[in-house]
This record gives structure tokens, sequence and C-alpha cells, in this order.
């Protein structure tokens, strides 16, 4: 992350990066490297043990087996494809035009919503305990190779097929992780 530009306030740690500091005696425009090894936070919760390494970037190890974590919050986090998913689908089933506009107006913890891929709501199979309500067809944004039709996921066996994008079907939002 690109740190604040100018630190106030001499020692504070800086909030888009846990390895920087405030050093306003050797540089009082800037910020500065915090030692190796220091303890920090990549703000990914497929780590641990988060320490500063050299030129100032805060790396943990990954948590061995961790493919998705629930976080605690309505939201389910995938490891491998760094996104943030809704736990919960939307509240109805819609066309695929709601499905879109339901995703790209939501607002819960943040914004930045959309309508997942084929590729990216087939990775959730098998996620079943990090997520509620794993049953039906659930919208992708993924056109269908018979257009105007739209891939469509049916879980819990999460066969790919394609419908109309005038037929209903469930929603789940993604976004990239750290998406506020």
């Amino acid at each position: 992350m690109i740190p604040e530009k100018g630190c106030i306030g001499h020692g504070k740690t800086s909030a888009d990066n846990g390895c920087h500091t405030c050093d306003s005696i050797n540089d009082p425009n800037g910020w500065s490297n915090k030692p190796d090894g220091t303890s920090c936070s990549d703000f990914n919760p497929c780590t641990n043990n988060d320490k500063c390494e050299e030129g100032g970037t805060c790396t943990g190890a990954a948590i061995p087996g961790a493919d998705f974590i629930d976080m605690l919050n309505g939201l389910t986090y995938d490891c491998e494809k760094q996104l943030e998913w809704q736990k919960t689908p939307g509240p109805q089933q819609y066309n695929w035009q709601g499905a879109e506009d339901y995703c790209g107006t939501l607002e819960f913890h943040g914004t930045g919503w959309g309508l997942p891929t084929e590729k990216e709501l087939t990775g959730t199979c098998g996620a079943d305990a990090y997520f509620n309500d794993l049953s039906g067809l659930y919208h992708t944004k993924t056109l269908a190779v018979n257009p105007p039709n739209m891939v469509v996921v049916n879980f819990p066996n999460c066969s790919v097929d394609e419908q109309s994008p005038a037929a209903s079907a469930k929603v789940r939002c993604k976004r990239p992780a750290g998406s506020q």
C-alpha cells in the first residue's frame, strides 16, 4: 500500500501500512520503515504471524488449509481469489438485470459489490460451511454460449447451465478484498 503523504505525530503508525512509522526527526515529510520482524497486520484474514520485512512490507504466513474464512460479520473471505462474499444470498430471487442492480447498489459493510463470474461462483463449490443457503440456481455475470442467455450455477451439485436473462434466480454478490 502507498503510505499517506506527510506524517503528523512522531511515532505514529501509518493506518495504511503497519510497517511505516512517522519519524519526524529523520524525515519530517514522510514515513520510515519499522525494523524487520516487527509485528504488523497485512489485513489478510488468511494469514497469521504477520511481520515487517525489508522495504516496509507487512507479510504473513498463509494459514494451512484456509480456503475460506468466516469473517463473523455476514461476510466470507475467499483466500485464493481474494474476494469478499455475502454469506447470505440476496433477499429474493431476481431476473438477471435485477440481480445486477441489486449487487451494484448493495451497501453491506461498504460498497463495490458485483455479480460473480461463472469461475468465481463455481470456486465456492464445496464451501457449504462458509455460506448460508447454497441451494438452487444462482446468477453470474458470464454470458452463455447461446446469447442472450446467461450462465447460472445450480447448487449444491455445482452444475453449470444457461437461462434467459428474464428468468429468476438467487444472487450472491462478491467484491475485491479490501473494498469499502
